[in-house]
Parts: structure tokens; sequence; C-alpha cells
């Protein structure tokens, strides 16, 4: 997906889809499968964004900005020391997405995909998130579809046990590096 990228470049694995897909359950498991480091994307969340989405509220772009350059600063310091990383990312706008993976490690992004109708009824029942089923209609309309440099993505239905996900993903990831001779 990049031009900077390296043997000696560590793996960058994102998880993305909108709240309540289970992006995180997803890259908890996929971390200690391969024994990365994870990091979530809310924890780069200023207390303002993650008050406002508690609202039901959407971000603003400058918020979202800020959000995405944080994550940067800290895949870059990630990249400097070696370390292969899981981030469980919304993975909303494009732009933002290719500027993730542009950061110099070996990227492989997982795009979690399912009805909106199961999505819904996770979110009701999340109660320890900031992120409530208000916020899921706005990121559906502001999620933009994959461009041609993100082809490679793969996409998995999460309409299956988290342990067959893992396994899906797995295989995927495998199948996938075979490809690229990596």
């Amino acid at each position: 997906m990049t031009s900077n990228i390296t043997a000696q470049s560590p793996q960058l694995i994102l998880v993305m889809g909108v709240s309540g897909c289970g992006k995180t359950t997803l890259a908890n498991a996929l971390a200690k499968h391969y024994q990365f480091k994870f990091l979530d994307a809310d924890d780069f969340h200023t207390e303002e964004a993650k008050a406002m989405m508690a609202a039901n509220e959407p971000i603003t772009k400058e918020m979202r900005q800020q959000w995405i350059a944080l994550m940067s600063e800290q895949l870059t310091i990630c990249k400097q020391q070696k370390v292969n990383i899981v981030l469980a990312y919304s993975g909303l706008i494009a732009s933002q997405r290719i500027q993730l993976s542009n950061l110099g490690f070996n990227t492989a992004s997982l795009l979690l995909e399912t009805d909106r109708y199961i999505i819904e009824q996770r979110l009701l029942k999340r109660t320890n998130h900031f992120a409530q089923s208000g916020l899921l209609t706005s990121q559906i309309e502001t999620f933009e579809p994959m461009t041609n440099r993100e082809e490679s993505t793969i996409l998995l239905n999460i309409n299956q046990p988290i342990t067959a996900l893992v396994n899906d993903a797995v295989k995927a990831l495998s199948i996938k590096k075979e490809h690229q001779g990596v």
C-alpha cells in the first residue's frame, strides 16, 4: 500500500469499522495472537470530543484532525522503536486512513462489516463507552468508501463468534502476506 516500506518496517494492522462493530475486541484478540502492541484510537480523543460523542454529537473536522495527528505521533514513535501495532480505529475518512497507512509500516487493513440492525442492537446494550447508538447514523453517513489505493483492505463480516472472526482475520492476513512476498 505504501512506497516507503522496507523489510525491516514493523507491522501495523488497522482494524476499522463504525462504533459497535467489534473492532476493539478483534484488535485486542489479534494483538494477543501476534504478540503485538494494542492501541485503541478512542484513547487519543480529547475529553471534549468524548463528551460530544457521549451526547450523540459527531466531532468536528478540527477535532478529528487533532485526533489523527495524536495517533500519527504515537504510531511514528512505535515505528521508530520497531514496535508492531494493532490499532482499533473507525477509519471513516479515506484521506485519514491513507495518512495512517503512509507512516512507513507494513500496513494491513481490515474493515468490519454487517447490517445496521446488528450494530444498533450492540450499541443499545453498550453501557461503558462514550460512543452511543445516536452516533451510528452520523458514522455511516461520514464513512467514505475505500479508494483505489485501499483496494487491498480485507472485508470481514462480524456475524459470527469472535473466535471465528479472529480465525478469518488471521487467515486473510496470512494470504495477503504470502501474495505480497513479505
